[in-house]
């Protein structure tokens, strides 16, 4: 009788270990809940030029060219996404636009 209570015990102590370090391996390899998509915040159609210019007008700089974005936006009247299409050109603070030097005659000087 006494070997079969150690054996008990020792299958039940056995057992026992087997499902808490189950459960702990488990806990650990569990999937991560999904995250909410950000949510993008609302930028209605008349806004997007004095939102976006100053943006634009360096990379149009910087690129030194014209660039043609059409920006999401929502229109504000009927809730409709759409896009509004901007055309922004290098200004004169672009490092590419030409510039015209005085033409020095060498017969004047």
């Amino acid at each position: 009788m006494q070997k079969q209570s150690i054996n008990l015990f020792s299958t039940l102590v056995i057992w026992s270990f087997l499902f808490l370090f189950g459960t702990a391996a488990s806990a650990q390899n569990q999937k991560k809940p999904a995250k909410a998509p950000a949510m993008e915040p609302t930028v209605y159609c008349h806004q997007v030029t004095e939102l976006y210019t100053a943006e634009l007008q360096e990379k149009a700089n910087k690129d030194c060219r014209t660039v043609y974005p059409c920006v999401d936006c929502k229109d504000q009247n009927t809730g409709v996404k759409t896009c509004v299409q901007l055309a922004i050109q290098p200004d004169k603070n672009a490092k590419c636009r030409a510039t015209i030097k005085p033409v020095v005659d060498p017969k004047v000087a």
